[in-house]
């Protein structure tokens, strides 16, 4: 046996045992897939042999590159070993992405991609995913272990095939047949891809985009030339020069700043937003300060965030804006007109987060005219509880201190209640909870219950904090001239419709998007509240009330939480939409990412049957376009 046979030998044993391991580890996605019928479990297991050699290809790739170019060009030994370590470094990268992203997926129902590369990169956003250093420990050894384990294999394998020349079974097919068996397989599923989902065969397709870096091939461009139309295509929302709002500010007369001479008449505003936190926490037992306030104030029973992330939930309640326009309005600085009408009008802010303003990024959206001396971000605690307690104990100071000729605004976001939901014992009122949140080691379907009773007890606690506020506005006889806000960005599901946490994709539970609303007015008279509200529905509210005279339209879709005309809502996150009203909800992706397929389920998150959702698509097509026009409303298309 020559040394070029043996080379060879060696490297191709290698990469059958990395397609081995890719298969296993690729293995874990299809559990993620429902099987609904035979077709589906046939094209399932279909994508999975194609997709698991799709990301052996790099290292199969290289690997005969290089080895091709040793035999002909060189025989250096010190070569031939720099040629294995580049294989091996590769095979190890491609197993550990696919090991992240597993773990990602399972999470939160992202792989990486563009979203989680600006997530890493962005300062705050890896501490936003509230990632313990157990965790953290925990994923170290296990790579060590596993680079460990592969550098062991590959080293006894080089000894038995390199040094002994040992066999352990005969390649009789060249590494270039099965290169191409291989790319005609992956093409001729990407094709069938192509062709299921232009005939609108979605429940068969759908197991592609459950593995990571998925082409999701369509041919709707060309069906759309040959004069076809296809069952779904790609539509994209909210790219160009923002014009926002669409016409100028316009407040009361007496509501402007002239000179030194500022109006006292204006209402004091104070803003608490709960990262994550759900309407049901909002009970006596679990909120009882917050509840006992509620029930001397307006009390919103059916109350939905605008997004299942803290982007979309913050974004819609300063703007009133469907999600879409996050993007474009980061990239072009434009400031909530909340935040524009209380400097305009000389408000003193107190902003405050137990976060960052860096990720997401509101630093470049509503805070973004805001001086950075009005802000204050407290992240490096590793107690998310101590940051809470700081935050609003610096929070009653500045309003003791405040100018008390002008008024003030205070925002404060807390983040005990995000994941790994921390408090202190003395706030645990569910004793039995799990004691350490290590990501690597989590088992979510034996210990949600006791995950759960960790995030009630932070509930608990940021009540506590709430509470200490409220008591502080009292004492200092504030709080008949102050609207005071409390709400969640977002809601927090614990596996009651298959996913934990928030921010899943293409789903919209209510768990997730469902979040509790009190509110002071001063002036209005106490009341619990059963009819449909929204974020987006805060800014028509706020801004009557501090002197701002322009129509709601001209910056919102959302109208005055004060009266009931809402009949649907929206809620979004980084590429999909949700239009949902009393019965359904029909999803539907904005970013141009993915075909536009629209996913219909009941108002209580079951999918309906393929018949159902022909009509009920057919129905809603209205509505939904209409959705798309408001995409571009502030849009400017002529500057």
């Amino acid at each position: 046996m020559t040394n070029k046979n043996n080379n060879n030998y060696f490297i191709n044993v290698f990469l059958i045992a990395v397609y081995l391991l890719i298969l296993v580890l690729t293995a874990q996605f299809m559990a993620e897939i429902d099987s609904t019928s035979v077709s589906t479990n046939f094209f399932t297991l279909y994508v999975w042999l194609s997709y698991s050699f799709y990301y052996l290809l790099p290292t199969f790739f290289i690997a005969k590159t290089l080895l091709f170019l040793y035999h002909r060009y060189a025989s250096n030994e010190k070569i031939l070993k720099f040629i294995f370590a580049t294989i091996l470094l590769i095979s190890i990268l491609t197993l550990l992405f696919l090991y992240s992203d597993y773990y990602l997926y399972n999470l939160y129902g992202y792989h990486i991609d563009s979203f989680v590369i600006n997530l890493i990169m962005t300062p705050g956003g890896i501490e936003s995913l509230g990632v313990t250093n157990a965790t953290i420990q925990t994923m170290t050894i296990q790579v060590v272990f596993f680079i460990s384990a592969m550098l062991g294999f590959f080293y006894i394998l080089h000894q038995q095939i390199i040094v002994k020349e040992k066999r352990f079974f005969e390649i009789k097919i060249k590494a270039r047949s099965v290169l191409w068996l291989f790319l005609l397989f992956f093409a001729l599923e990407e094709v069938s891809h192509g062709v299921l989902a232009s005939l609108g065969e979605f429940e068969i397709v759908s197991a592609s985009s459950t593995f990571p870096l998925n082409l999701n091939t369509t041919f709707n461009s060309f069906l759309k030339r040959s004069g076809f139309k296809p069952a779904s295509s790609v539509r994209k929302m909210s790219h160009g020069k923002v014009k926002y709002p669409s016409t100028p500010l316009v407040y009361k007369a007496d509501s402007y700043k002239t000179g030194s001479s500022i109006k006292t008449n204006k209402p004091n505003i104070v803003w608490l937003v709960a990262e994550s936190l759900r309407w049901d926490m909002l009970t006596p037992e679990i909120m009882p300060k917050t509840w006992a306030y509620s029930e001397q104030n307006l009390r919103f029973n059916r109350h939905y965030s605008g997004g299942n992330r803290t982007r979309m939930g913050l974004f819609s309640m300063f703007y009133g804006l469907y999600a879409p326009y996050w993007y474009t309005f980061e990239e072009q600085r434009i400031s909530s007109p909340i935040l524009d009408a209380l400097m305009a009008q000389g408000y003193q802010l107190q902003i405050n987060t137990s976060q960052s303003f860096t990720y997401p990024e509101l630093n470049n959206t509503i805070f973004v005219n805001v001086p950075k001396e009005d802000m204050q971000a407290l992240n490096e605690d590793p107690d998310t509880w101590r940051r809470d307690e700081q935050n609003i104990t610096d929070i009653i100071s500045a309003i003791k201190n405040r100018d008390v000729n002008k008024p003030f605004f205070s925002f404060m976001f807390f983040e005990a209640t995000h994941a790994p939901y921390q408090f202190p014992e003395s706030s645990a009122i569910r004793k039995e909870y799990i004691e350490e949140m290590n990501y690597a080691k989590l088992n979510l379907r034996n210990n949600i219950g006791l995950i759960k009773n960790r995030y009630i007890n932070a509930s608990h606690y940021v009540d506590s904090q709430v509470g200490r506020l409220l008591e502080a506005l009292k004492a200092m006889q504030l709080d008949n001239n102050t609207i005071v806000i409390i709400t969640g960005d977002h809601g927090e599901e614990f596996m009651e419709k298959g996913h934990w946490g928030h921010g899943h994709n293409a789903v919209f539970p209510e768990e997730q998007i469902r979040v509790p609303m009190v509110m002071a007015i001063p002036g209005e008279p106490a009341r619990s509240i059963n009819y449909l509200t929204s974020h987006l529905d805060i800014p028509a509210t706020i801004l009557p009330l501090i002197g701002v005279l322009s129509a709601p339209e001209s910056y919102s879709f959302g109208q005055s939480l004060l009266t009931d005309h809402r009949k649907f809502f929206v809620a979004g996150n980084y590429n999909y939409l949700s239009y949902i009203d009393e019965k359904y909800k029909l999803t539907f992706p904005f970013t141009g990412k993915s075909a536009n397929r629209i996913a219909i389920r009941t108002a209580n998150d079951k999918l309906v049957t393929k018949a159902e959702s022909i009509i009920v698509a057919e129905n809603y097509k209205s509505a939904i376009d209409k959705i798309y026009e408001q995409g571009s409303q502030f849009i400017c298309k002529d500057c």
